[in-house]
């Protein structure tokens, strides 16, 4: 029995392995997630101790530094729910006005999530989900 739960264990293990997950927080820099994971590894290391050896040690480790991430406002998330692919761009480009642009026209580009405007191409402005407004000022 004891070594079917063990078999059971590995396999849940190698299942959860093939999904990549990362740390995320709306908002946050590199440089913040990178500051709360070193806080949080090595607020870890100091209370090693305390987790005592062997697999449940281990798993109590893991759970210490899930619980201080979360308490830095970052969560686990699988990555593939964070990086989508872009849209593959290929032939003409419309602006807002049914007006025809080539990929590589400089177009003033306008995106609705942060209401940033810019200069781009045409496919960089439509792969990127951009509103192209119309051709770059010079």
């Amino acid at each position: 029995m004891k070594r079917l739960a063990i078999l059971a264990l590995a396999l849940l293990m190698a299942g959860c392995a093939t999904e990549e997950f990362v740390w995320y927080k709306p908002g946050a820099s590199d440089t913040e997630l990178q500051q709360a994971a070193y806080e949080c590894e090595r607020d870890t290391r100091m209370a090693a101790a305390s987790f005592g050896g062997g697999w449940v040690g281990a798993g109590e480790a893991q759970a210490f530094a899930e619980r201080c991430m979360n308490a830095k406002g970052f969560y686990a998330t699988r990555a593939s729910a964070l990086y989508k692919e872009p849209p593959v761009v290929s032939g003409p480009m419309t602006g807002a006005k049914g007006e025809i642009y080539a990929p590589d026209a400089k177009v003033t580009c306008y995106f609705e999530s942060n209401g940033a405007k810019t200069t781009f191409t045409a496919a960089i402005c439509a792969r990127g989900g951009g509103k192209i407004l119309g051709p770059a000022s010079s």
